[in-house]
């Protein structure tokens, strides 16, 4: 069996799947929006469907302040690829940024497969957060790159840079992912 029959077959299996039968669309819609903070799936593409709860986090605090240093507190837009330190590029949390409002991007004019230019700059509240001026709220709730709310919960960028990663926080997080069947030898 080559790699496209196996893709092939794989995503007839996926169509196969069994979906909760609905009498109207918004009967559906409302079945996947109760779902999708635990994480169910979409009746008619039967794809996952998940709200992630997105921490601010001490290596977003370390972007935001680089960015805002390095942009002239948003005057000057940044090609951050080839201009951050390795650390920021590797844990490519600038762009989650966004979430928060905290920065803005340059779409991509020159190719239809790449959403951003890489070009990046940080915003009037950015600045304010990166400054300690201005508290934001520690989580946001993201489904599909679309930010559906925030938390009430506060935090200073300060409290951000103290915060560390908790291995077991991310070790136990519910990540949804679809296996396709192997071939049987």
């Amino acid at each position: 069996m080559t790699g496209d029959e196996r893709l092939i077959k794989s995503y007839e299996e996926l169509i196969e799947r069994e979906a909760p039968f609905f009498n109207s669309l918004e009967d559906a819609r409302k079945y996947v929006v109760l779902n999708s903070l635990k994480g169910g799936t979409c009746p008619a593409c039967v794809q996952t469907v998940k709200i992630y709860p997105r921490k601010f986090n001490n290596m977003m605090a370390l972007s935001l302040i680089w960015l805002a240093r390095v942009s002239k507190e948003g005057s000057l837009w940044i090609h951050v690829p080839t201009q951050a330190p390795r650390r920021i590029i590797k844990a490519s949390c600038y762009s989650k940024l966004q979430y928060w409002n905290l920065v803005r991007y340059q779409p991509n004019e020159n190719s239809k497969h790449k959403k951003t230019s890489g070009v990046w700059s940080v915003t009037g509240r950015g600045v304010r957060v990166a400054r300690g001026l201005k508290q934001i709220s520690t989580i946001a709730y993201v489904v599909d790159n679309f930010v559906l709310g925030h938390s009430d919960e506060m935090v200073f960028i300060q409290q951000a840079l103290k915060e560390t990663f908790s291995f077991d926080q991310l070790w136990n997080d519910p990540i949804p992912i679809v296996y396709a069947t192997k071939e049987e030898k």
